[in-house]
């Protein structure tokens, strides 16, 4: 499915579902909607903790998608909705990301040590 067309489902469906009932382009809004982001990453986050890497429905919530992948499907999901809703073109964002990224020298140019 094309980006184009994924981000008008998400934008159509939460804007049915009545998350874009209040909407506004002021920065508190887009604070309100990064700090959601971010609530996804820890709840990924959680899910690598605890283990609960694989896909996995909740039949007593409705079959509700739960585990890691359903985590970071939710936080996509937030961002293509955000972008569209502030009017980033996600796809050609990505597409300038990426041609930079793969100039970049290896590590950044940064030697990392990882400690365990």
């Amino acid at each position: 499915m094309k980006l184009l067309k994924l981000s008008k489902i998400i934008h159509d469906t939460n804007k049915s579902k009545g998350f874009h009932d209040n909407w506004n382009s002021e920065p508190e809004q887009i604070i309100i909607k990064l700090a959601l982001i971010m609530s996804e990453a820890s709840e990924a986050l959680e899910c690598v903790r605890d283990g609960d890497m694989d896909l996995r429905f909740d039949e007593q919530k409705g079959g509700k998608p739960e585990g890691f992948p359903s985590e970071l499907a939710d936080i996509i999901i937030r961002t293509i909705d955000l972008a569209t809703l502030t009017g980033v073109d996600l796809k050609e964002a990505i597409k300038t990301k990426i041609n930079y990224n793969q100039k970049r020298p290896y590590n950044n140019g940064k030697k990392v040590k990882i400690e365990r």
